[in-house]
């Protein structure tokens, strides 16, 4: 009997998740049921398509609705609803239900800001159109907040083998089973890595690494974590002794391996080639070098990520392209606070290009509360700004405040953030 792979049920996961989610009354049925005919249909004026529904994106198009009324506004995305990042992690252990961290697009398209699911084939610059599978639409701006790609083939055997990884990072449909081997793992090796070059919110694999040791511990386990990680020490670097602290309290339950990177997977063999030798695993989560899409890449707009001006986002290839969030090349921080607050300073560039003036935009911020335990929290805050040197050269400068002592309280605030930002992202 032929038996189908996680990947093919992941495949249908999602589609599922949202039937059973319409049977019981959640509020996310699915992407804006819209046919290919609404991405072929001429302009009614001027036209933004946006590339990806998530943080940027929804806050892109809303900040552009409220500074240009009368644009056209199109966002596509591949997922068939929204699930908010930064509550992943608790979904993952138990902490919170599906529900509350997922919503469905219909609340946007109401308001003039149709999600049309989708995945995006190719951009054509010269014709200012972007090729989909289900159509293609032409634009006259174009916003790329597709978020980052998992680069699985850069580690060998992960291609191969795709099944053998549980990824924290890996699709919405992709949790559903993570959160499964969670709760019924009993006992063995969980071995965690972290990719070398940026990647999508830095403390997350230190986090993701903290709760399974609390989860271990709390279910009484026999079972032990190793973290690798090619980096010296945790990071963000302000809250890196905060991070070992925790990390320490656990003592041979959870195992910190810096200056160390994942070379190779052996599926069959459950092990993985480091620097510090070769490791055996029961439960494997390899973050893969994050890359921006394809599609972006054959177009010409940067590599690994879009090139992009940090104070407008405007692209420094394209005049009629921006490139918001994790995808866009800039000094900042990718992580979800950002992506919106950038959205902010993108949208004024935008209008400005659409005929309306608005004040200049301070560059962006990031706040952050880093969990260490389910109930406890450190807090992270960074400033981005221009300034001149002496030569008369622009630099940007980054100021900041942080706390690297665990505290209920920062924990309580990062679950009141969760839900006024998802209120703010999906409000009627």
């Amino acid at each position: 009997m032929i038996r189908p792979s996680r990947r093919q049920i992941l495949g249908l996961g999602a589609a599922a998740i949202a039937g059973i989610g319409a049977r019981r009354g959640w509020p996310f049925p699915g992407a804006s049921a819209r046919s290919a005919r609404a991405l072929t249909a001429p302009s009614r004026g001027a036209r933004l398509v946006i590339v990806g529904a998530s943080f940027a994106g929804i806050s892109l198009a809303r900040a552009i609705k409220r500074l240009v009324p009368g644009v056209e506004i199109t966002l596509l995305e591949r997922e068939p609803f929204f699930v908010f990042a930064p509550a992943q992690l608790r979904y993952l252990f138990g902490l919170v239900p599906f529900h509350e961290i997922a919503r469905g697009y219909g609340a946007l398209a109401s308001q003039g800001m149709p999600v049309i699911r989708s995945a995006v084939v190719a951009i054509d610059r010269d014709r200012r159109r972007v090729v989909t599978t289900e159509g293609a639409v032409d634009y006259d701006y174009l916003a790329l907040t597709s978020g980052i790609r998992l680069a699985h083939e850069e580690v060998p055997g992960l291609a191969e083998q795709p099944d053998a990884n549980l990824c924290p990072y890996d699709r919405a449909a992709a949790l559903l089973d993570l959160r499964r081997r969670i709760a019924g793992f009993r006992a063995g090796h969980v071995l965690i890595a972290t990719p070398n070059g940026p990647y999508t919110c830095p403390p997350a694999p230190y986090e993701y690494s903290l709760l399974w040791a609390a989860h271990i511990k709390r279910q009484r386990l026999k079972a032990r974590v190793t973290l690798v990680d090619p980096r010296s020490r945790p990071t963000p670097p302000a809250i890196a002794e905060g991070l070992m602290r925790a990390m320490e309290a656990y003592g041979g339950m959870l195992t910190y391996e810096p200056f160390t990177q994942v070379r190779a997977v052996d599926p069959r063999a459950r092990t993985v080639e480091t620097e510090a030798g070769r490791l055996s695993y029961d439960v494997l989560s390899v973050i893969p070098p994050n890359r921006t899409m394809p599609f972006i890449t054959d177009a010409g707009l940067g590599a690994p990520f879009v090139d992009v001006d940090p104070k407008s986002f405007r692209s420094t290839r394209d005049e009629r392209i921006y490139a918001v969030g994790d995808n866009a090349d800039t000094p900042y921080a990718k992580t979800g606070y950002t992506a919106m607050d950038s959205a902010r300073v993108a949208a004024q560039s935008i209008a400005g290009d659409l005929g309306v003036s608005a004040p200049a935009a301070a560059l962006p911020a990031n706040v952050c509360y880093p969990m260490v335990a389910p109930d406890r929290a450190l807090h992270i805050e960074t400033h981005w700004a221009l300034e001149q040197d002496a030569t008369g050269a622009v630099h940007v400068r980054v100021s900041g405040r942080h706390d690297d002592r665990a505290r209920a309280s920062y924990a309580r605030l990062r679950r009141e953030w969760e839900t006024r930002t998802l209120s703010t992202l999906f409000r009627p």
